[in-house]
């Protein structure tokens, strides 16, 4: 099999694996509804979990930096739920293609189904823990606009980046088992490092290193229509420069090793 059969193979998989919503769709509920089964507030008590987080960063922290806590908290509160995102796909995408073993042993279906299965359900998710911030604006008392239009696409362009991502680390880890923690670790201290609980302002001179960092731009499509009413295109711009790179680098290394997953599980 050429390189050229082997690009075309894998963009039929993605083809197909995207289109295919109404499989990876009801599959993700599926797992959403597996997971909080007999639940009384079922995935909105990661909502409660995110809202006490929130919470209590958001007071403790505002005392450290010197901040109020009607800015401080909003700011914290979607810069949380949007890293929220990015790190529970990026942890569960190590382990895609192995948790679906036996399906993908048994049953002809796409390999990037079983990727878009996991983002749906963080999605979803996302979405439960996304509902706390309105209650969070009321508090702030911070203002809806008209900025608030471009938050789909700021969600699609996470969920692109996500994907692309995702795939990348799937098929990887499918063939080094090691590099899951390795993952794990280094999301660790990238959270510590983006200003998720902390304001880019207090870097003062330095404040380029936040302006390097790609987590800070994807916080940033949400929280700058949502807090200042304005649309950052300088982040968007970097989000669309790291989606076309990404899935460059991601549908590369899928090509090149799509035909051999099965047999590393």
């Amino acid at each position: 099999m050429d390189g050229g059969d082997r690009l075309r193979r894998s963009l039929d998989d993605l083809r197909h694996g995207l289109l295919a919503v109404d499989l990876w769709g009801y599959l993700g509920w599926h797992d959403i509804r597996q997971r909080y089964r007999r639940s009384l507030l079922g995935p909105f008590w990661l909502t409660l979990s995110t809202a006490i987080f929130v919470g209590a960063i958001g007071f403790l922290y505002s005392k450290f930096f010197g901040q109020t806590l009607v800015r401080f908290l909003p700011f914290v509160a979607i810069g949380f739920i949007v890293w929220v995102m990015i790190q529970t796909s990026l942890n569960e995408a190590c382990l895609v293609f192995v948790e679906a073993e036996s399906v993908i042993k048994q049953i002809r279906m796409p390999f990037s189904a079983h990727v878009s299965r996991m983002l749906c359900r963080n999605a979803v998710i996302f979405l439960h823990n996304f509902a706390i911030v309105p209650a969070v604006m009321l508090v702030a008392g911070v203002t809806p606009g008209w900025a608030l239009l471009v938050l789909p696409v700021s969600l699609a362009l996470l969920a692109w980046n996500c994907f692309w991502a995702a795939l990348l680390l799937a098929t990887v880890c499918t063939r080094f088992r090691d590099v899951p923690p390795i993952i794990s670790s280094l999301l660790q201290l990238v959270f510590f490092v983006s200003p998720v609980i902390w304001l880019p302002e207090i870097l003062g001179n330095r404040g380029w290193v936040a302006a390097f960092n790609p987590v800070h731009h994807f916080m940033e499509m949400f929280r700058a229509p949502v807090l200042d009413g304005r649309v950052p295109l300088v982040s968007f711009g970097v989000a669309l420069a790291i989606a076309l790179a990404g899935s460059a680098l991601a549908l590369a290394v899928f090509a090149r090793f799509r035909h051999r997953l099965a047999y590393w599980l």
